[in-house]
């Protein structure tokens, strides 16, 4: 568990390719004591994940660039670039990107 200060960036040893997206893991739990984890998401439109729901983490989402619709609980958020969505654990929730492409910070705690 790291409890002290640290710098992250886009890098090759924190970046992962998934047919459809590209992941920069900017902090992971194991880098926060179990706190948080922060990830910049680039993903195309097409490959998004099926709904599902978190049991532990509430996910917050900082749209960069582009369009997405999330589905939260039985509401329909339209989100564009500058928006900030709270998504709560244990509320089913799924996302569309509806540009091409978007471009998001992703926290996760």
């Amino acid at each position: 568990m790291n409890q002290t200060a640290f710098i992250s960036a886009r890098d090759p040893q924190n970046s992962r390719a998934i047919p459809g997206a590209i992941f920069h893991f900017l902090a992971k739990g194991e880098d926060t004591a179990g706190r948080f984890s922060l990830m910049e998401i680039h993903v195309k439109a097409g490959n998004e994940p099926p709904a599902h729901t978190h049991l532990r983490e509430d996910e917050v989402y900082f749209i960069l660039k582009g369009e997405m619709r999330f589905e939260v609980g039985g509401q329909v958020l339209h989100a564009k670039p500058g928006d900030h969505v709270y998504l709560p654990k244990d509320v089913p929730h799924a996302f569309k990107v509806v540009t091409e492409e978007a471009h998001v910070l992703m926290w996760m705690a």
